[in-house]
């Protein structure tokens, strides 16, 4: 765990750091190409891009102190949920992270048939 304590500053900085990762051209193809076949299914999505997305975020995260597996995962999201609250940048970049890790919602066209 951490040594010195999880700054509002390093939370920007990392939450950014994993944005600029997700855009970057090492992950870029790869993200767009698997959102592509995963297509509008949630389930895909959680078995092809959610992994990608996970990988990135372990490979920033463990340069701001945290472990690279799940267990530094949950630490660094318990530690984002927290300056959530003190932050409004802090806020709007976790939001900007989550919005990768979970498929965009397309709803259906609105054709119900009508009641007679």
């Amino acid at each position: 765990m951490h040594e010195e304590p999880f700054t509002v500053e390093k939370g920007r900085a990392a939450l950014a750091a994993i944005l600029s990762a997700f855009e970057s051209q090492q992950y870029q193809g790869r993200l767009s190409d698997a959102k592509d076949e995963a297509g509008n299914s949630m389930i895909k999505y959680q078995q092809i891009v959610f992994p990608i997305c996970t990988e990135i975020q372990l490979e920033v995260i463990s340069q701001f102190g945290f472990p690279p597996n799940g267990e530094g995962v949950i630490q660094f999201n318990q530690h984002v949920k927290l300056l959530e609250r003190e932050d409004q940048e802090v806020a709007r970049l976790a939001v900007l992270v989550k919005n990768h890790f979970i498929p965009p919602l397309s709803l259906p066209p609105m054709n119900m048939p009508q009641p007679r």
